[in-house]
């Protein structure tokens, strides 16, 4: 279960989008930061490989994983604290959380298919910086 989470640090750091839509269900779900749906592998795909090629190109991802929730042996809850830096800009409507990093929470539900652990939703929330 953790190993999504290593996975989806590694597919981000070398900015390979396909990676990333490679650790989803084919109709899985992705929200970002500022609450925009990606539906779908490929959907998920394009979101990606537009912010890896644009504002987070050559930036860096480090999650940790701060619970695992079991719904059943095939259905979990996987929630990750994450670290992002080296950005060269933010979308709009994001700010650092501190100078040089965005930090955020991860919540993905993943699922067994296959014998193989997937993410079917994810959401990710920005931490805002303390006033």
């Amino acid at each position: 279960m953790a190993g999504i989470a290593a996975a989806w640090d590694a597919a981000w750091n070398a900015g390979d989008a396909g990676g990333i839509a490679a650790l989803f269900v084919d109709d899985g779900e992705f929200i970002n930061g500022r609450g925009q749906i990606a539906q779908g592998a490929a959907a998920i795909y394009a979101n990606h490989a537009a912010s890896l090629a644009g504002v987070f190109n050559g930036s860096h991802t480090h999650g940790t994983v701060r619970g695992i929730a079991f719904l059943s042996g095939t259905t979990a809850v996987l929630d990750v604290d994450n670290a992002l830096t080296g950005f060269k800009a933010l979308p709009p409507g994001t700010v650092a959380t501190e100078p040089g990093v965005q930090r955020g929470r991860h919540k993905r539900v993943v699922v067994k298919r296959a014998g193989v652990w997937r993410i079917l939703q994810m959401q990710i929330t920005t931490i805002a910086p303390t006033p």
